[in-house]
């Protein structure tokens, strides 16, 4: 069974969610770790898959590899296009950058 362009589209949507919410939630994770003050032994595989990510979208020119899919299959908008409004998605990715560096900057009190 061969799939349209219109259902690869959803499954790239459905993936990209997935990974999206993952790593929201793991800096969602790491500031209640920190404002807690209590560290958890899934702090280290947090801070992995954060990495990994940055590592990702640095070798990537600071985009998301899935937004050329995104495109691939006919959607202009990409991931944050369906929730945001267009003046603010320059800023989405820098903002969760900068929040994830601040995040390892004062995790630095665990170590």
């Amino acid at each position: 069974m061969k799939l349209s362009d219109k259902n690869k589209l959803l499954l790239v949507r459905i993936l990209h969610s997935f990974f999206s919410i993952t790593f929201l939630g793991c800096i969602v994770f790491l500031y209640y770790c920190i404002l807690t003050g209590k560290p958890s032994p899934w702090l280290l595989p947090v801070t992995a898959v954060l990495l990994i990510e940055g590592t990702v979208l640095l070798l990537n020119n600071g985009k998301c590899p899935l937004g050329s899919l995104h495109h691939k299959y006919g959607d202009d908008k990409g991931f944050f296009g369906m929730f945001l409004p267009k003046k603010v998605l320059p800023y989405v990715l820098p903002v969760l950058f900068t929040v994830t560096i601040l995040g390892f900057i004062l995790l630095v009190r665990f170590v």
